[in-house]
């Protein structure tokens, strides 16, 4: 159907980024291999997370009702993710974990001083 209805594109055409998104190009990188976790997109989002639990937590307790079971999913998919999909090169064996905890202090201290203005 997409051959008769969708756009005739060159195979070099098909392997360009279109609006930032990857073609998926089984000869490159097959989903049976997707390589390293990507780090550099899942930090930030994980510590934005944290940051608004603890800053909305005693301004809205309904936040934790919400973010609770998105952490708890998370850590499932995630953990399933690390262990038998990604590619173990980018482990650091927990080097990154007092980084974590900084952020994780920032976040209180961000939560403590949003708490005291309002």
């Amino acid at each position: 159907m997409r051959t008769f209805i969708g756009p005739r594109l060159t195979e070099e055409e098909r392997k360009q980024d279109y609006m930032g998104l990857n073609p998926v190009v089984w000869v490159l990188r097959p989903y049976s291999s997707p390589g390293p976790l990507k780090y550099h997109i899942l930090w930030p989002d994980l510590v934005l997370m944290f940051t608004v639990l603890f800053v909305y937590t005693v301004l809205s307790p309904i936040s934790n009702a919400l973010l609770l079971p998105a952490f708890a999913a998370l850590n499932v998919a995630y953990r399933h993710q690390m262990i038998y999909i990604y590619d173990p090169r980018n482990d650091t064996g927990g080097k990154l974990w007092p980084a974590w905890s900084g952020w994780f202090i920032v976040s209180l201290l961000i939560a403590q001083v949003t708490v005291m203005a309002v």
